[in-house]
């Protein structure tokens, strides 16, 4: 929805744009709500901790200072507050978010002349409502008609008309691309002016479909997916376009917005719009059965992985990936490493304080028997009975994992595993690793409880990937879940 006249105006007027990030990936499916104490909070743009957890919404941000500066506008950072995914906000997390940004764009509001929200597209509160849809609404009630609202999505957001309806433009980028955020980044900025300046009349057309895809199924790098894209590409160049975004969804919530989104943005050509969304809704639909992919059995990648003489096999745990939500306690994996006796593995991350706790107390050089993991959330895994030494500690949160130990885990058959146990859900990344003191270039099995970042994530160690998956509650057996409140029917759950 527009609501300004068009027409041109004088160029070279600069401006001064307001820009917030509220980022957050709710897992509805997990039972631990996610607190306020969990988010970090900051006035500036990009601040270390945070862009710790979104490296691509840091690029795009950055991107969007740098093409601020470019056309001699300023960028005005009213709040950066991100939390590391999880279960729905606490019903306080909800209010004070909207609380703090209300208050902060209140305080701005007659001295910018446009907004730009940066937001995950799937964040919701314990009610099971959508909180980006409320700070839209907020933003909308702040802001004269005058000012225009961008909104730039994760590839992982649910949309609606009715979550779309306050903003002026829509954009979307890549969560697992950096390169790709920093585009649409510099893309927001030039349309922003040129809706500003009343030099465009944008006109959307939004197209969902009966898809919910799991977050490592849709892939640039893959067909039919390449192709797809390269069909959104060319549309986005004809002339009148503004922009075409594919926006995969986040199946892990349960909430009728569920469902993988089109959004096709036209200069003042509402039938264009509409066109090239139907054809691209067309071109995805046809071709829904290939993005599916069973992946492999537990046992059978760790078989595969030992047997292999290259080096080192990076094994993905996509059924309880923290990055998704997931509370990454889930022992499924470990124990398929322990009971075939793989031998030179590493295992990055399971949650487990009290475990974490009892190995900082004994010290490095110590040897432990207890029981590893599974110990609030059991759908990924029960506690596994395991004697370990304690090689490594981190007792500080300084290097951004919490607190974290290294335990060199036995295995059957003369088998052993290098174990990372966290107190907090920690995306595994080399980093991760070496903090740890583990070489992943020696190793002949890396195994990751991560999924769709973790090729980009892993790329210059891995000689191979192998995809599996546990029981957990970012499992791509989306079966597996009791869903209540997604639009039925919906692929792959029905026939449609």
């Amino acid at each position: 929805m527009v609501r300004r006249a068009c027409g041109d105006v004088g160029k070279g007027v600069t401006m001064r744009i307001a820009v917030a990030n509220l980022f957050h990936l709710s897992n509805t499916f997990n039972r631990k709500p996610t607190e306020w104490q969990r988010w970090s909070s900051t006035h500036q743009l990009a601040a270390p901790a945070i862009s710790r957890l979104q490296p691509a919404t840091t690029a795009l941000v950055q991107s969007m200072n740098q093409a601020a500066g470019d056309a001699q506008s300023t960028i005005v950072p009213i709040i950066e507050a991100v939390a590391p995914a999880g279960g729905p906000l606490a019903r306080e997390a909800r209010d004070s978010l909207l609380s703090e940004f209300s208050q902060r764009l209140q305080e701005h509001a007659t001295k910018v002349d446009a907004l730009i929200l940066v937001l995950s597209g799937c964040m919701t509160d314990e009610g099971g409502d959508s909180v980006d849809t409320a700070v839209l609404r907020e933003a909308r009630a702040s802001l004269s008609p005058e000012q225009p609202i961008v909104a730039v999505w994760s590839s992982l957001a649910n949309l609606s008309e009715e979550t779309i309806e306050p903003c002026d433009l829509c954009l979307s980028y890549d969560l697992r691309d950096p390169e790709d955020a920093g585009r649409v980044g510099r893309k927001a900025i030039d349309l922003l002016h040129r809706l500003s300046h009343k030099q465009s009349c944008p006109r959307r057309a939004l197209r969902k479909l009966p898809l919910l895809l799991p977050p490592g199924m849709w892939r640039p790098d893959t067909e039919p997916v390449r192709t797809i894209q390269a069909l959104a590409h060319d549309f986005e160049a004809q002339a009148g376009v503004l922009d075409v975004s594919i926006i995969a969804g986040f199946p892990f919530i349960d909430h009728p917005d569920a469902g993988l989104s089109l959004v096709v943005t036209a200069d003042a050509e509402l039938e264009l719009a509409t066109g090239l969304a139907t054809r691209l809704r067309t071109a995805v639909w046809t071709n829904r059965d290939t993005f599916f992919t069973e992946p492999v059995n537990v046992e059978m990648a760790v078989h595969e992985a030992m047997q292999s003489t290259d080096g080192p096999i990076i094994i993905v745990d996509a059924g309880d990936d923290p990055a998704l939500g997931a509370a990454s306690e889930g022992t499924g994996l470990l124990w398929a490493l322990i009971d075939l006796g793989a031998r030179n593995a590493a295992l990055a991350a399971i949650v487990d304080p009290e475990a974490v706790a009892t190995a900082i107390a004994a010290g490095v050089g110590s040897t432990l028997t207890f029981d590893l993991g599974g110990k609030f959330d059991r759908s990924a895994g029960y506690p596994v009975a395991v004697t370990a030494g304690v090689r490594r500690i981190i007792g500080a949160s300084g290097a951004g994992f919490g607190r974290a130990v290294r335990l060199d885990v036995e295995g059957r058959h003369g088998g052993s595993v290098e174990v990372v146990v966290c107190d907090q859900p920690v995306e595994p990344t080399p980093v991760l690793f070496e903090a740890l003191g583990i070489d992943l270039a020696t190793k002949q099995i890396v195994a990751v409880k991560s999924s769709w970042r973790v090729r980009e994530t892993f790329s210059r160690v891995a000689s191979r990937v192998i995809e599996t998956t546990t029981p957990g509650i970012t499992t791509p057996v989306l079966s597996f879940f009791d869903y209540q409140r997604i639009p039925r029917p919906i692929y792959p759950l029905d026939a449609v």
